[in-house]
């Protein structure tokens, strides 16, 4: 589907991962977040369900191979792309689980003690309460610490680039057909529809959010999608916030008008005022400058 070597790249993500360990004397990661989970494996199960539950998490060594511990139901899938998946014992929605974490625990930390560490210190990226509890009392001193990924050489940064340049062109495909689809009568529902079924059609995994808003939903910002249909001389505003392929955040806005209708004088003070501001910026955002 794409041309890019996957495997390459996600062993490139490892790779920095436990450069910044080393780099931050971390022997061992537990990853529970999602996008980390997926950064170190390679591998990613109902990412949005796994982003409001336990239902999987990693153990990363310094060097090595990650042990993933995912969700029962989705070790076949994991598997394919991950060489170490193991089922993981959950303890949510269980009456008790306080005594489910701490079976988690001692499978976790069986999993530390194989990949060579001892386990009396781990930095954790999050963790459910029983999680937390069941660590503590088998001894485990908790950082709060997941090291920033350095930047990699140049052969690394031209593999990330490729992946960018990916959802970069899927970014696009979504603007064309959701400008495209605007005309006065059409709902704002209707909108991000089109703008999802680009994005699933294209290889994306999900929206982050639903930012579809026009005319007097527009302000204040942060809006979300409504049954507000659209009128001529209005503007549309829509901020991708895409999880795409490979599970890169995408995140471009974009606000266009509705209909052949000259912009109003307030509008384009808006614009002019807006634009201002952008090129300002631009100037601003250099390496080794700090903006307060």
């Amino acid at each position: 589907m794409h041309d890019v070597d996957l495997e390459r790249l996600r062993l490139g993500r490892l790779e920095r991962l436990q450069r910044a360990m080393r780099d931050h004397d971390v022997d061992v990661l537990l990853l529970a977040n999602e996008p980390n989970v997926r950064y170190a494996t390679g591998a990613t199960a109902m990412p949005v369900y796994a982003m409001s539950t336990f239902a999987r998490c990693a153990v990363v060594p310094q060097e090595g191979t990650p042990i993933l511990f995912e969700h029962v139901n989705s070790v076949h899938r994991s598997a394919l792309r991950a060489p170490d998946v193991r089922p993981m014992h959950a303890w949510e929605f269980y009456d008790d689980p306080a005594s489910q974490a701490a079976i988690w625990a001692d499978e976790t930390m069986a999993a530390v003690r194989e990949l060579g560490a001892n386990g009396e210190r781990i930095a954790v990226d999050r963790l459910g309460t029983p999680a937390f509890l069941a660590l503590v009392e088998r001894g485990v001193r908790l950082a709060d610490l997941c090291p920033r990924h350095p930047a990699g050489p140049a052969g690394e940064d031209a593999r990330r680039d490729q992946l960018f340049d990916l959802n970069a062109r899927l970014i696009e495909q979504m603007l064309a057909a959701f400008e495209a689809a605007i005309a006065p009568g059409v709902s704002e529902r209707e909108l991000l529809a089109v703008l999802s079924d680009v994005m699933v059609r294209g290889g994306g995994e999900f929206l982050a959010t639903t930012t579809v808003c026009s005319g007097p939903n527009t302000n204040p910002w942060r809006a979300e999608a409504t049954d507000r249909r659209l009128e001529a001389g209005d503007l549309v505003f829509v901020d991708t916030d895409t999880v795409g392929i490979e599970g890169c955040f995408f995140c471009v806005s974009r606000t266009f008008p509705v209909g052949d209708v000259e912009p109003t004088a307030e509008q384009r003070a808006m614009y002019r005022e807006s634009h201002e501001w952008l090129t300002a910026m631009k100037e601003l955002v250099r390496p080794g400058h700090h903006l307060r």
